[in-house]
């Protein structure tokens, strides 16, 4: 029996795309919903896991955080190799100050083979030891992140910006020309 176009898995993923897109939640929520149902993605962890994540991407987009994270949970339960669902728990971990655990899932998360993931990643560590530390954060670290991020995306502006905040907090002149120095490699990024 030849698939219903509008039953495939391709029309639901298209629609629940686009309706994210356009920010209209509800309706993007009923597609992924279609999609579960279907068979292989029901019973097959790994699908079911990138299905789900995006789910509850949308969740946070209602903010119903809590929802977002209890699925979070699941999820990596289902298939721990999906890193944006660590990075997720380790989003939301931060946003309840809870930066210790939040760290484990980051850090988790940069076995990942994205470059550009992990450059954001290592990205939201250097942020991520101010918070956890912020009457005496771990500068160095913080740079050490930043340096990361850059190396492994030259094309990721944060980074940049992070290298030069941290050298900028260490609040010392002779970091003057590391500060330049990060603010002009921002500018040199090829296109």
């Amino acid at each position: 029996m030849k698939e219903n176009f509008y039953d495939s898995y391709y029309y639901n993923y298209q629609m629940w795309y686009a309706n994210e897109i356009i920010k209209n939640y509800d309706e993007a929520l009923k597609y992924y919903d279609k999609i579960l149902e279907y068979k292989e993605n029901s019973t097959n962890n790994i699908k079911k896991s990138f299905v789900l994540n995006q789910k509850w991407v949308v969740y946070e987009f209602l903010w119903e955080v809590d929802k977002a994270y209890n699925n979070y949970s699941e999820l990596y339960t289902l298939n721990d190799n999906n890193h944006k669902v660590a990075s997720n728990i380790g989003g939301y971990l931060s946003s309840k100050w809870d930066f210790e655990k939040a760290k484990e899932f980051f850090i988790y998360s940069l076995n990942t083979n994205d470059n550009k993931f992990k450059s954001k990643i290592y990205s939201t560590l250097a942020l991520l030891e101010l918070e956890m530390n912020w009457l005496k954060p771990n500068i160095q670290q913080s740079i050490e992140y930043a340096k990361q991020s850059i190396e492994i995306n030259k094309n990721n502006y944060i980074g940049y910006m992070s290298l030069a905040r941290w050298y900028y907090m260490l609040n010392d002149t002779k970091y003057n020309n590391d500060i330049i120095n990060a603010n002009h490699l921002q500018k040199e990024i090829p296109k």
